[in-house]
């Protein structure tokens, strides 16, 4: 099934340098940046001559320092804050549904009004619902319309042809949103001890990139270390298990409705 996303750039895996509303500058990563200066304009003993511990050593090839990281409640804080005013992102993982754990790749704005979500159950195939505005067209591959018309037969006109749905019927296959994902999730009390928490944040590496990370057992959230707060990741245990990954934070366009060939009227 075609993705009817318009192209976007998609910037490097949870690098964004800024937040909706501005870059998040506190007073840790300033005094960081601050030593960082000192260290590489200090001056030589012997005016013309390089300093003394790069002096006939040629360029350093000693990795940066990672930076230090913030306390676990003013991170969390602040990426409680990034992800809710986010205007858009793409998400993909695992929720429980019911008593079943499906997967799910979502890309959209936050409120659901402009998204394609992918919906694969066991044994149940795969669905797509494309939302334009206030309306909702249903897609699904051979498994998903044999299980739900009870016959290969009965489902091969349907297989990877649009369905124009009410909200109801789309929300049987997939209720989901960024915005009511983040929301849920962020609202859970083992979550929300987060942001009691006054040590440092975890330090680990995530695809070559140091990131910070606020533990909560088994779970807990990734977040970028560069100063955005980006949430990189957001896994949950325990009552409503979900791991969930995030990326293209404010940089998923809009979608266009399906061609009126892709539209099957029953």
């Amino acid at each position: 099934m075609p993705s009817r996303a318009r192209p976007v750039a998609r910037p490097t895996r949870g690098r964004l340098a800024r937040r909706p509303g501005g870059t998040v500058v506190r007073g840790w990563l300033l005094a960081a940046a601050l030593t960082l200066a000192a260290s590489v304009t200090g001056c030589s003993g012997v005016p013309g001559l390089p300093a003394p511990s790069t002096f006939g050593t040629g360029p350093s090839t000693s990795p940066a320092a990672p930076p230090t990281p913030p306390p676990v409640g003013e991170l969390f804080f602040d990426t409680r804050t990034f992800a809710l005013s986010a205007q858009s992102a793409h998400v993909a993982g695992t929720v429980l549904r019911g008593r079943v754990r499906v997967t799910i790749d979502l890309e959209g704005n936050a409120s659901g009004t402009q998204q394609r979500l992918r919906v694969t159950a066991p044994g149940a195939g795969t669905a797509e619902l494309l939302t334009v505005g206030d309306r909702t067209w249903l897609s699904g591959d051979q498994a998903f319309w044999s299980r739900r018309l009870g016959s290969a037969a009965a489902a091969r006109p349907y297989r990877d042809k649009y369905l124009l749905v009410s909200p109801r019927q789309a929300a049987a296959v997939g209720p989901y949103t960024l915005r009511g994902l983040l929301t849920a999730r962020f609202a859970r009390p083992d979550v929300t001890t987060l942001q009691k928490r006054t040590r440092p944040a975890l330090v680990e590496a995530l695809g070559g990139d140091v990131v910070w990370r606020l533990g909560l057992g088994a779970g807990g959230l990734v977040v970028a270390s560069d100063g955005s707060a980006a949430l990189l990741r957001f896994t949950t245990v325990g009552t409503d298990p979900s791991d969930l990954r995030f990326d293209r934070w404010g940089q998923v366009g809009s979608f266009t409705e399906p061609a009126p060939a892709d539209v099957i009227t029953p």
